[in-house]
């Protein structure tokens, strides 16, 4: 199920915003660098996960001083779920919403169960919990089968172009 996007997994930029995303994580990369990579800014990509991990993160560090990012381990999941899925060969199924709103959505969701469920009812059957995986089993899948740990030479040249 897919709402509105042209479907389309462009491997060569998930592959870059990936690393990138596990670069800030890591404290590799300060968020200047990482807004220096314009990893959003494939607007020929057609793949809306690229798009919207990237705005996701965004909401994360600061655009006025250049630091490290900080972030709890709850974010850090998070994140590690957002490079999962973006290494996976699963389109991108949820709603466009704007990110503003997904990110207000996302923190009620984090601080009221209860809410949590009904958001879930509300989002079709995707469940936060998960996002940008649409599906719990498609993240478990993801998580039994990761692609980085492959080891196929198609792979490494993607990712080392």
């Amino acid at each position: 199920m897919t709402f509105g996007y042209n479907i389309m997994i462009d491997r060569v930029n998930r592959n870059r915003l990936a690393q990138s995303v596990r670069q800030l994580v890591s404290g590799r990369m300060t968020n200047l660098e990482f807004d220096e990579l314009d990893v959003d800014g494939t607007a020929d990509s057609g793949d809306p996960a690229i798009r919207e991990v990237s705005h996701y993160i965004w909401h994360f560090y600061d655009d006025f001083k250049v630091h490290r990012l900080e972030i709890s381990n709850g974010t850090r999941q998070d994140f590690s779920r957002a490079i999962l899925f973006l290494h996976s060969n699963l389109e991108f199924e949820w709603p466009h919403e704007p990110a503003l709103k997904r990110f207000l959505r996302s923190i009620v969701s984090r601080f009221h169960r209860i809410d949590r469920e009904r958001i879930d009812r509300e989002r079709l059957e995707g469940n936060l919990r998960y996002w940008p995986f649409y599906r719990k089993s498609d993240y478990q899948k993801a998580l039994l089968n990761p692609r980085l740990l492959a080891g196929s030479a198609e792979q490494d040249a993607a990712v080392n172009p």
